[in-house]
């Protein structure tokens, strides 16, 4: 048969015209094995407590540790020249306690598009509409590794300068879906020197997306606190796969490979070239956590011998920091920065 890409599933809005396949196909081959489809979708139920398997780099960790393997992450590499990032735009945060860290990479002559067929079609799989090569870069590292993204048309912010404050009582946006939203003081924006451009971890403000004559990125990588992401995203009715996950906390420290694993897929899909450095604001930088662990304790609880060194073997296989058993029995445990339930 003779059919379009919607016709196929590989596409969710309707097609303009049929599927060209390319001239490597060869007759009779099966086509998700001519097109590289992945064949299986894993469906994954994940509690509220573990954020951190929110991605496929989440439940690759769970495996390597259960099965002892090794885990590996994709090479991130891209050159870089032009003026420095943080000297074209400046970060200002108004409340430390509401957003820890903001960062942002300045991208300048990006060609907007479709993304490749394997990104597509990979975003299609879990559930998520391609848009540009540009938007699909931030949603394939949301689902790769956790991290919500939002990239800005840097054209349309004013004053080169990112603020992170409260809304005035009352204040309105209207966000990536049309819809004018009513907010209250205790809702996060993101703002440039004259304006509101998002609603903080929630979604994007139509006024500062990216376009097809959009050409230059400010890429937005940060985190925000769970609880004012989750009051907004509920009380607006505006859940998001970004909400969902800054609701339940993100990986402070590993934000920053994910966000030059971000830009490092627009070089890519769409050109241009990314400026030097990162503009930032860490007001709040993250702090280990220490746990005293007894594996006495373990065994009395449990019911059954938690042997030392089977102990060490699992909280060093779940990425901790272990040191010497004390006099005491007691081992000083400072676990990763993604695991935030433990």
């Amino acid at each position: 048969m003779i059919c379009s890409e919607s016709e196929l599933g590989l596409a969710e809005e309707k097609s303009p015209g049929i599927m060209v396949l390319p001239e490597t196909c060869k007759v009779g081959t099966p086509l998700p094995e001519a097109l590289s489809l992945d064949t299986c979708v894993l469906d994954v139920s994940i509690t509220p407590n573990r954020a951190d398997c929110l991605s496929v780099l989440g439940i690759a960790r769970e495996t390597a540790m259960a099965f002892d393997l090794p885990l590996t992450l994709p090479e991130v590499a891209y050159p870089e020249s032009g003026p420095e990032a943080a000297k074209e735009l400046a970060i200002d945060i108004e409340d430390q306690e509401q957003c820890p860290v903001y960062r942002a990479k300045i991208i300048s002559g990006v060609t907007v598009g479709p993304s490749p067929d394997r990104i597509r079609w990979r975003l299609l799989a879990v559930g998520q509409r391609p848009i540009s090569n540009i938007v699909d870069a931030t949603n394939y590292v949301l689902f790769e590794l956790g991290q919500p993204l939002h990239a800005f048309d840097r054209n349309k912010l004013a004053g080169n300068v990112v603020r992170v404050r409260n809304a005035q009582e009352g204040e309105r946006i209207t966000t990536l879906d049309g819809q004018e939203r009513k907010l209250l003081a205790r809702d996060l924006l993101i703002c440039d020197a004259e304006k509101s451009v998002a609603l903080a971890g929630v979604m994007g403000g139509a006024n500062s997306e990216m376009a097809d004559g959009s050409t230059d990125v400010v890429l937005e990588c940060a985190v925000f606190r769970p609880g004012t992401i989750r009051k907004t995203a509920r009380r607006l009715a505006l859940p998001s796969e970004a909400s969902y996950r800054f609701e339940r906390g993100v990986d402070q420290v590993g934000s920053v490979y994910a966000m030059n694993r971000a830009v490092a897929l627009m070089l890519e899909t769409a050109g241009g070239q990314a400026l030097p450095g990162v503009a930032a604001a860490e007001p709040k930088p993250y702090v280990p956590r220490g746990i005293g662990f007894r594996p006495a304790r373990a065994t009395l609880l449990l019911g059954e011998e938690m042997p030392e060194a089977f102990c060490r073997k699992v909280l060093a296989g779940l990425g901790c920091g272990l040191t010497d058993t004390d006099p005491t029995g007691v081992i000083a445990v400072t676990p990763p920065s993604h695991r935030l339930d433990l």
